[in-house]
């Protein structure tokens, strides 16, 4: 059941991703002696099981930023890593009152869905209670064994916005600061930060183009 709520696409031996519901892109980045699984859905399950389907490393997870599409996840962690900037968004959101919402616009669109969650430990669930989080800043290196992630702060979408660029790879994990699809930036300035910000951090990823031949 709980596998059903994701589909596994392989893009390479060494990167998948899991969409959670047809809606969230959750990315496993394996290395020789440790994955990173950057951005955890809305977490209606424990996505844990569909990783070691694919994989025993150790897995650090990541959060490109505290929305709870990315980052109610983090529930079934005892550790996660983030920007501190938005540790406190993360916090505001991880309420029984936004995971209902979260959980009722899903099923609205996939009603076949709704006899795989439990929808009583899912309301329950609180990240501040069993989760320590570690915070990464600008500049930070995640060393996965052969090659490193480094850790962009991109502030737009939120504030505490981070990216993982892989030099070695030349991919761009990019969270919603750079997508297909439209991208939210209609939240009062306390939860996003102003659009100028977020021209800025474009314009630096634009710096970096010569490290990046694919954006995930």
């Amino acid at each position: 059941m709980v596998a059903e709520l994701y589909k596994v696409k392989k893009v390479s031996s060494d990167l998948y991703v899991l969409i959670e519901t047809e809606s969230v892109n959750c990315y496993l980045i394996l290395g020789e002696y440790r994955a990173v699984l950057f951005d955890l859905g809305y977490g209606y399950t424990d996505i844990m099981p569909v990783v070691r389907e694919i994989t025993d490393l150790p897995v650090m997870p990541v959060l490109s930023h505290g929305d709870p599409d990315h980052g109610l996840g983090a529930s079934y962690f005892e550790e996660i890593w983030m920007h501190e900037l938005d540790y406190g968004k993360l916090l505001y959101n991880d309420t029984r009152k936004m995971r209902k919402t979260a959980m009722d616009y899903r099923l609205r669109k996939c009603p076949r869905y709704k006899e795989m969650i439990d929808t009583g430990k899912y309301l329950g669930q609180h990240i501040s209670i069993r989760v320590k989080a570690h915070f990464l800043r600008d500049g930070d290196q995640i060393d996965i064994g052969g090659r490193k992630l480094e850790v962009l702060h991109t502030p737009g979408h939120s504030y505490g916005h981070i990216m993982l660029l892989d030099r070695k790879k030349k991919r761009l994990f990019s969270g919603d600061q750079v997508a297909a699809h439209n991208i939210w930036y209609f939240g009062t300035q306390d939860e996003q930060a102003p659009f100028e910000m977020a021209r800025s951090s474009l314009r630096r990823i634009a710096k970096e183009r010569e490290w990046v031949e694919s954006i995930y």
